[in-house]
């Protein structure tokens, strides 16, 4: 019975993960910002008629499906599930439509055992059932869902692929068309074909390429990504070998008769042509009557959401979960008390799978049971050992409440406090409930310094996906935490403290509300250059609509130090415009002070040649442009720009891996150095390493020591730090 269940289990997610869903990178619901209390799902309606649903009816449909997986080429079974329903289409108005499934039953078996069994799983047949899903239809097109605040989403993609195969994007149904199409497979290329042309029907197959679908694949990972667009190149993992078809019949009275899907994918490693690790997955709506009994609106519209299937990875919390946890971790305790086996890592592995599945006081009970010995008391230091190192790696909401409450009861301190902080970096999705926390943080005297940036990054990752982020209580409440820190202008005792913030300030971004202070902390000469190079730098953290004129300003005083020029420059060209090129053009024509000439001249030849993807727009600006004066470029004495990169638009990666060498006027040796090094793949960006440092006060040390008077010249070594006499200021 239990090798029936996980049999189950894993079918039902081969719906959600084949045809009823894809693999995708990420895509989160738009569910702040939705208009609270509207009663229309569809935000505007199509003019076009293609189809015609009655409105005050409702078309019930016999859905079908099944998934089977097997090793094709192999004696062996294959292990399948089915699936039946029953779809009721009700239609609200001409763009204004429902969906509900009633009279569900499912059926499995399993690969040794071909007959097919009854599966009782009343908690997923309750989740189809229960929820009434509104969605936007415009003339063929599914463009919004929005779900109740109950409906799970294991169920609403489970109904998202329904209506994918219930959606008909073709703008025209006379003739072929090719078209960008969203499902719940992904944003994919799309053949639609006119098979039949018929007095009662028509008949249109749509084959989708799955390589170049884009928000298809999910990756639990720690490595932070960009996406980007490219047209006509491999935006999927050729992991899997697969094929999409479907075959619709549109009735002439303008609904949709029948559809039927097919999608096959084959695991490529250790296939050979057909054979290898296979599922096919199959779909059937098939029209059976219309009523006019019509199933009323109910609540309103407060989540929005699209197509695209929704990779949430969750376990239900239940007594059973919290006992597994426990007997995992016992049973981690009893084979390493001698040695650590080879079963180690996937014992631990499950550990953090099941973690995740537990509640905060759950995951509180475990971690007192191991302190006070009930779990593994022959081997606590281990067992407390094994609990500390997964709570980080869970990254949900609840466990993110527990460490941040272990931290600041000072439970855990050093470097597994240390640890902790730093896995903030990595929450590959935040939730508003981890936000809530967070500021108790940042006002912690003990953990203030090593929590400024973790913290603001992992807010940075919150607010990608929220459009409204500003308006978000808690994120205005850790940026008002950063403007208390620095002051009217980043004057303070704790000097490393401001520095601290500044970066942290860049990691957060949506810091426009931070500009004016920013500014006053860039002009004020009173503070320390090392400030003043690092408040331009946190204008990283603004948005583009921020105005930069105190960056230009800064950058055409020729009385500044080279040092913060050049940061300056670096600036204004996050967020270009062809004003401010034309500025900095002029300039580089009069500069005098050949480190920033030198620096800006590199920079701007490397842009006219780079094959960067993200540069290109900013290179076809430049490409007209001819930059006249030559500086010394010798690399020995002064600033300048390394890039090299590569793009392969055929199959959509490449890399690029960038440098700045930046001198001062006032030194002979390098100030600050970075190198940046970031991959582009399958429709994402990813920044592999940025490693910087800025170094002041190095050149006295040199010259005391190996100067003409210097220690090993025969010299006395100096009792003063007085500046060096052979520092002169180039230009």
């Amino acid at each position: 019975m239990i090798t029936m269940e996980a049999t189950c289990v894993l079918l039902l997610l081969v719906f959600s993960g084949t045809l009823a869903g894809p693999v995708k990178w990420q895509l989160q619901d738009n569910t702040i910002g939705a208009s609270t209390g509207n009663l229309q799902c569809a935000t505007h309606c199509t003019g076009s008629n293609k189809f015609l649903y009655e409105i005050g009816k409702t078309y019930q449909y016999q859905y079908e499906t099944s998934a089977v997986v097997n090793l094709h080429g192999t004696t062996e079974g294959a292990a399948r599930i089915d699936v039946k329903a029953t779809v009721s289409v009700s239609v609200l108005s001409k763009c204004d439509m429902s969906l509900a499934l009633s009279d569900v039953t499912i059926t499995s078996a399993e690969a040794a055992n071909s007959e097919m069994q009854s599966v009782d799983d009343w908690n997923f047949k309750l989740a189809l059932e229960s929820n009434i899903l509104r969605f936007s239809f415009q003339d063929g097109r599914v463009e919004d869902l929005c779900p109740s605040g109950k409906e799970q989403t294991m169920s609403l993609n489970f109904k998202r692929g329904i209506l994918s195969a219930f959606q008909n994007s073709m703008n025209q149904q006379d003739r072929d068309e090719s078209l960008k199409e969203v499902d719940v497979t992904g944003v994919c290329p799309t053949e639609y074909k006119v098979t039949q042309k018929g007095w009662k029907s028509s008949q249109f197959t749509k084959i989708k390429d799955l390589l170049g679908c884009t928000d298809r694949h999910d990756y639990r990972t720690s490595l932070q990504s960009t996406p980007f667009r490219l047209p006509d190149t491999i935006q999927s993992l050729p992991l899997l070998k697969g094929s999409h078809k479907c075959t619709q019949m549109i009735a002439k009275e303008g609904y949709v008769q029948s559809s039927i899907c097919i999608e096959s994918l084959v695991f490529r490693p250790f296939s050979r042509q057909e054979a290898g690790a296979r599922t096919e997955s199959t779909q059937k709506l098939t029209y059976t009557t219309t009523i006019t009994d019509t199933m009323k609106k109910t609540d309103p519209v407060n989540r929005k959401t699209t197509l695209l299937f929704e990779h949430k990875q969750t376990l239900g919390s239940n007594d059973q979960t919290l006992w597994s946890a426990k007997q995992k971790l016992t049973e981690l305790c009893r084979i390493t008390i001698q040695d650590v086996t080879p079963e180690v890592p996937g014992l631990f592995a499950d550990l953090v799978y099941l973690m995740r599945g537990l509640e905060n006081k759950e995951l509180l009970d475990i971690a007192d049971r191991v302190e006070r010995g009930n779990i593994c008391e022959d081997n606590k230091m281990k067992a407390q050992k094994f609990f500390q190192d997964a709570l980080p790696m869970v990254g949900t909401s609840s466990a993110i409440k527990v460490m941040i409450g272990m931290l600041l009861a000072q439970q855990v301190t050093g470097t597994q406090a240390d640890v902790w902080l730093t896995s903030l970096h990595f929450v590959q999705y935040p939730t508003l409930d981890m936000l809530t926390n967070l500021k108790k943080l940042m006002l912690s005297e003990t953990l203030r310094e090593s929590s400024l940036l973790p913290v603001t990054t992992l807010v940075n990752n919150f607010c990608r996906s929220q459009p409204s982020c500003l308006t978000i209580s808690e994120v205005v409440d850790i940026v008002d935490v950063l403007k208390d820190i620095l002051g009217s202008n980043c004057q303070s005792t704790d000097h490393n403290l401001i520095l601290l913030t500044l970066r942290a300030i860049g990691n957060l971004g949506y810091s426009d509300s931070l500009a004016s202070t920013l500014e006053k902390c860039v002009t004020t000469t009173d503070n320390p250059m090392n400030t003043r190079v690092t408040s331009v730098q946190a204008y990283r953290g603004l948005s583009c609509s921020v105005d930069r004129k105190t960056l230009m300003s800064t950058f055409l005083n020729t009385n500044e130090d080279s040092e913060l020029r050049i940061a300056a420059y670096l600036g204004i060209m996050q967020c270009w415009d062809e004003t401010s090129l034309s500025q900095i053009k002029k300039a580089l024509e009069k500069e005098e002070v050949n480190q920033v000439g030198s620096f800006v001249w590199t920079h701007l030849t490397n842009l006219m040649e780079t094959s960067s993807l993200h540069k290109q727009a900013l290179k076809d600006l430049l490409d007209d442009e001819t930059l006249q004066k030559q500086f010394n470029m010798d690399r020995r004495k002064y600033s300048r720009n390394y890039e090299t990169s590569f793009f392969s638009e055929k199959f959509g990666t490449g890399a690029m891996a960038e440098s700045n060498v930046i001198w001062s006027s006032k030194s002979f040796m390098p100030r600050s150095a970075m190198v940046n090094l970031t991959i582009d793949m399958l429709g994402h960006s990813v920044n592999l390493f940025e490693i910087g440092g800025r170094i002041q006060g190095l050149e006295t040390l040199m010259q005391n020591y190996f100067g003409a008077d210097g220690v090993f010249k025969g010299g006395e070594k100096p009792k003063d730090n007085a500046p060096s006499r052979c520092v002169k200021q180039e230009k």
